[in-house]
């Protein structure tokens, strides 16, 4: 029975985000223990219902909208689900051995899985729990700011500052983005760019990534012909140059493109993208003139610093 490349780690971070996907909100806090080399406990906690995840383990398809907890029913030696006085719902379960032989498993690993949740689902809090050492580990996670949290990460550790920055934080259609566009313009550095769909860590961007670029694109041709520029050549390549852009979406009926959901694609969010992101890159050089005219200066050929990316 196939888990993925990173196993339990990666059971215990599908259990995480189908409950969210069940119970419909990510208010939810939970705690995952590491209690000895078999021994795990998941604590669920929240204002809202959380019924519709745990019938999710007593269902008789396997589908997959019940993979994790069908699968983890399947491969269970123990496994017990009770709820405690204080509301708190406790699913506690150890592997068979037979199925799975090591199940002493990387509490950083599954950090770093934990830590991605968190920042993706921001009314979200975990605490993760190690007491398998010496010395116990304790870990919380909680990031009401969201992807923004990396945004502005990326910019403290990059090299000079922003020229500017915009950050959209909204919903259109539906569909919940949060978008941090930003520009450095020394010695024309490489572009930084993350981006997300729902849980999912599009590397190779798509939809959501080409619309934003190609909003911006409109804005500079928009503003240009605003202020009489008609000089400025808008070139994709020049608009890489020192672009700093982290951006997730979150909604249904995303699809995604690539052996392993490497690319969104999705018209409607590349349209949304591209709309959201011309409106706010051209108000914001509106409002900050010099600023827009000073951006510009990259898509002007007859400028000798340009001369080489012509």
């Amino acid at each position: 029975m196939y888990m993925g490349k990173n196993g339990i780690v990666g059971l215990i971070r599908t259990l995480v985000t189908d409950c969210i996907y069940f119970c419909h909100t990510d208010e939810i806090t939970f705690e995952i223990a590491l209690t000895n080399e078999n021994k795990f406990s998941l604590r669920l906690s929240s204002k809202h219902d959380l019924n519709p995840f745990i019938e999710s383990f007593r269902s008789q398809d396997f589908d997959d909208s019940h993979r994790s907890s069908l699968l983890l029913k399947t491969i269970a030696e123990e496994f017990e689900i009770s709820r405690k006085e204080n509301g708190t719902i406790a699913i506690d379960f150890s592997f068979d051995k037979e199925v799975i032989k090591d199940t002493q498993i990387d509490y950083l690993l599954l950090n770093e899985e934990l830590l991605q949740i968190a920042i993706l689902n921001r009314n979200t809090e975990i605490l993760a729990i190690d007491t398998r050492r010496k010395y116990p580990c304790q870990d919380y996670y909680h990031f009401p700011e969201g992807v923004m949290y990396l945004f502005e990460r990326v910019i403290a550790q990059a090299w000079g500052k922003p020229n500017f920055k915009v950050i959209f934080d909204n919903s259109s259609n539906s569909h919940k983005y949060q978008i941090g566009l930003a520009y450095r313009t020394d010695w024309y550095p490489n572009s930084t760019i993350v981006s997300f769909a729902n849980d999912t860590t599009t590397i190779c961007g798509g939809s959501l990534v080409d619309g934003i670029i190609e909003g911006l694109a409109f804005a500079c041709r928009e503003f240009a012909e605003e202020n009489n520029l008609t000089s400025m050549k808008i070139k994709r390549k020049k608009l890489s140059n020192g672009l700093i852009l982290v951006c997730a979406v979150r909604g249904d009926n995303l699809t995604y493109g690539g052996s392993f959901r490497e690319t969104l694609e999705n018209g409607e969010i590349k349209k949304d993208a591209k709309k959201i992101a011309k409106n706010m890159v051209l108000e914001y050089f509106r409002s900050h003139q010099e600023i827009g005219n000073d951006f510009l200066k990259r898509f002007d050929p007859s400028d000798p610093l340009n001369v080489m990316y012509y």
